[in-house]
């Protein structure tokens, strides 16, 4: 039987371990283009049966527009308290004919409650009784939004919503703040190289001009359309003092190879390289990524700003302009993959510079507008 399917999650690593909430997700189609009759995750003696999800994204794969894609994918969460066990992925065909998707072990760990504690200048214990615990009163958020002259007035009006929404799962008495600055312009998306030093020049400006005695800086782009409320709070409590984002996804697109479409890849940068529009993103296993730089959304401990972290063009940025062109009008070359980066790159480097990690986590996710 000619089979087709694809597993998004939970992926493959070496520890064979996934981190609550493990999800078991894909897509299943038979030689005629049917879906399963049933998919059911097995662990051991448990099962568990998949519900049917929509896959819009596999009619262009297949190129098909009779493909019946509200019952092509799947879907089930397993409970978080399932013990270590032999994790069996299979799908019951239309003839009745059972076939085994994925089989591997399987250990579902919890997120400590507490951090394993920091890294170079602030281990000391007095400091890491302060960082290494869930979020408390004393933990003020200073919420950073640029804003481009001109922006729609109800797009400021979604980002605060959001941004209150995360401020209000903090403990009670958190003193924190949003604020949102149109102070400059950059060039657009499409002369990525140059616009970076203008970039960096509006969010070194914004921390000159707005951070107080806040022990975090929360960066959101004003075009996120959705993160969960407890994203802020989650990332506290996993930053270990360093800077801590979440996967950010393109709003309403999928990739060729099934999975969402990863956004602002230039940000997120994992020994040199971009990350990947497209599944896996990075050559680390996950869920946890030591990154290089991440952005578009991520929490900085204030007190690197208060060291010396300033948000400046990236080497990268400037070593291309100085080779190709110091205006876009100059060249027609667009390579700067993997060569320019993001105005997040040197707060980032500097952090790692100090010893403090610069981390991605699977399990957080942030959602961009499509562009």
């Amino acid at each position: 039987m000619n089979t087709q399917f694809h597993i998004d999650a939970p992926v493959r690593n070496p520890r064979k371990t996934v981190y609550a909430p493990a999800i078991v997700a894909g897509w299943f189609v038979d030689e005629e283009l049917r879906g399963a009759v049933q998919v059911r995750a097995r662990v051991d003696s448990r099962i568990f049966i998949c519900e049917r999800v929509d896959r819009p994204d596999l009619a262009a794969k297949f190129a098909a527009t009779s493909l019946p894609r509200t019952d092509v994918g799947f879907l089930v969460r397993l409970p978080d308290d399932l013990p270590p066990g032999r994790l069996t992925i299979e799908a019951e065909t239309v003839s009745s004919k059972i076939v085994v998707l994925r089989n591997r072990s399987l250990t579902i760990k919890q997120w400590p409650p507490r951090p394993s504690g920091l890294r170079g200048w602030l281990a000391n214990p007095r400091q890491t009784k302060a960082w290494a615990r869930p979020a408390g009163s004393d933990d003020s958020v200073l919420v950073l939004i640029p804003v481009k002259p001109g922006t729609d007035p109800a797009i400021i009006a979604q980002a605060r919503t959001l941004a209150e929404r995360a401020l209000a799962v903090l403990p009670a008495g958190t003193a924190s703040r949003i604020v949102f600055d149109d102070r400059g312009r950059a060039p657009d998306r499409q002369d990525h190289a140059w616009r970076i030093a203008a970039l960096a020049a509006i969010r070194q400006g914004m921390i000159e001009t707005h951070l107080r005695d806040e022990r975090w800086v929360f960066w959101p782009d004003i075009d996120l359309v959705d993160y969960l409320p407890d994203l802020i709070a989650n990332l506290i409590r996993r930053s270990e003092g360093g800077i801590a984002a979440p996967m950010i996804f393109m709003d309403k697109a999928t990739s060729s190879v099934g999975g969402p479409l990863f956004y602002d890849v230039a940000g997120f940068v994992e020994q040199g390289h971009w990350a990947t529009s497209q599944p896996p993103y990075f050559k680390q296993r996950g869920p946890v990524y030591d990154l290089e730089s991440v952005g578009s959304c991520y929490l900085v401990p204030a007190d690197l700003y208060r060291r010396g972290a300033r948000h400046e063009e990236d080497p990268g940025s400037r070593r291309w302009i100085e080779t190709r062109g110091s205006s876009s009008s100059d060249t027609q070359l667009r390579d700067w993959t993997n060569q320019s980066y993001t105005e997040h790159y040197s707060v980032c480097s500097f952090a790692r510079q100090n010893g403090l990690p610069v981390r991605a986590f699977a399990d957080l996710i942030a959602v961009h507008e499509h562009v």
